[in-house]
């Protein structure tokens, strides 16, 4: 395989095929982020850092996908407490700490009406700290000005510190 491509795989149990990086930079997105878009079916891996972390309200909607560990962003964020649930903004200074969880990409509509991608959060192609490539939901560059931050990027301390549980 030379270095203008890299495997995919459609299914767990098929064999990877060869995609080519200049595909997805021709369409203006990571080669890796168009390799496992919305039209593909499979599997993906989704960064989580709010109401989908295990424990939290919406993490039911992950039923069936699989735990792969604790993720976490560069610290080029900012992560928003909007309330009930936070939102991650990539224009700050913070790492950001979530899940990562290997989901059907059958799901992702699922989760993109969850998210009301793309009028609220779009989702996007983020590069974790550790180098894996991961789908996230940022919210919209034009979306709730002025909300507190969650200064240490971790959802579920703040929310427990802020109300008490």
């Amino acid at each position: 395989m030379d270095r203008g491509e890299f495997q995919v795989s459609d299914r767990d149990d098929a064999p990877a095929r060869r995609v080519s990086r200049q595909r997805g930079a021709m369409l203006g997105q990571p080669y890796w982020a168009r390799a496992v878009g919305p039209e593909m079916t499979g599997f993906v891996a989704v960064f989580v850092y709010g109401s989908l972390l295990k424990g939290e309200a919406n993490h039911h909607l992950l039923r069936g996908a699989e735990y792969l560990g604790p993720g976490r962003t560069p610290p080029a964020y900012r992560l928003l407490d909007l309330g009930a649930y936070p939102g991650l903004v990539a224009d700050g200074t913070i790492a950001v700490a979530g899940e990562v969880y290997r989901v059907a990409a059958s799901l992702l509509g699922t989760l993109d009406a969850l998210e009301e991608h793309p009028t609220v959060y779009v989702r996007t192609a983020i590069r974790l700290e550790d180098g894996r490539d991961v789908w996230t939901y940022l919210l919209r560059e034009d979306g709730p000005p002025d909300r507190p931050a969650v200064p240490a990027g971790d959802w579920r301390a703040h929310r427990k510190q802020r109300d008490g549980t």
